[in-house]
């Protein structure tokens, strides 16, 4: 597979999966959270008004993870959508760089796995053990990151490389003039 079918099809599949995921999650999860966020505040300032303190401590607890969880939730369609929609301008400018097909498909390739590992990290984290999530999170940013930085080198040594001097109208009047 080629680097710029890696790139077009890993970044749909990166763009419709947080199109999907924010489908699923402002259908099914959000009213739940929604719920469980104003169940928990309104438990809290119950216990609260009747000077049970260690309960109300508890709910304001469960009520911050639960905010921490939306949050993330309404996060990850949109870090998935916008690692897709990196692959484009990197899909056009593949084309006009003669760089060595190899290396362009590991660039590829660590932009678009780094995209689902970064959502499948913050996934982790909401439900699994937060400290693994949030590794897993950095190593995907680690992933894109590296993936572009390989792009804008390769890119950048490829224009150094192969950049012809520019001649003036001076410069070739002079030039002629002396043939």
């Amino acid at each position: 597979m080629t680097s710029q079918r890696i790139l077009l099809i890993g970044g749909l599949l990166l763009f419709l999966s947080g199109l999907a995921y924010s489908l699923f999650y402002h259908i099914i999860l959000n009213a739940i959270n929604q719920h469980s966020l104003l169940y928990n505040l309104d438990m809290a300032f119950n216990m609260t008004a009747k000077g049970d303190f260690e309960t109300a401590s508890a709910f304001a607890i469960q009520y911050r993870i639960e905010a921490a969880a939306h949050q993330i939730h309404s996060r990850i369609p949109l870090q998935l959508m916008l690692t897709g929609l990196l692959s484009a301008p990197l899909l056009i400018a593949s084309q006009y760089i003669e760089a060595s097909e190899r290396l362009q498909q590991i660039f590829a390739l660590l932009i678009v796995l780094g995209g689902f590992i970064l959502a499948s990290g913050e996934i982790i984290t909401v439900y699994g053990p937060e400290h693994g999530g949030n590794f897993i999170t950095v190593g995907g940013y680690s992933w894109i990151f590296f993936g572009l930085l390989g792009y804008v080198i390769y890119t950048a040594l490829y224009m150094w490389l192969h950049d012809t001097p520019k001649i003036n109208r001076a410069q070739r009047a002079k030039a002629e003039r002396s043939q």
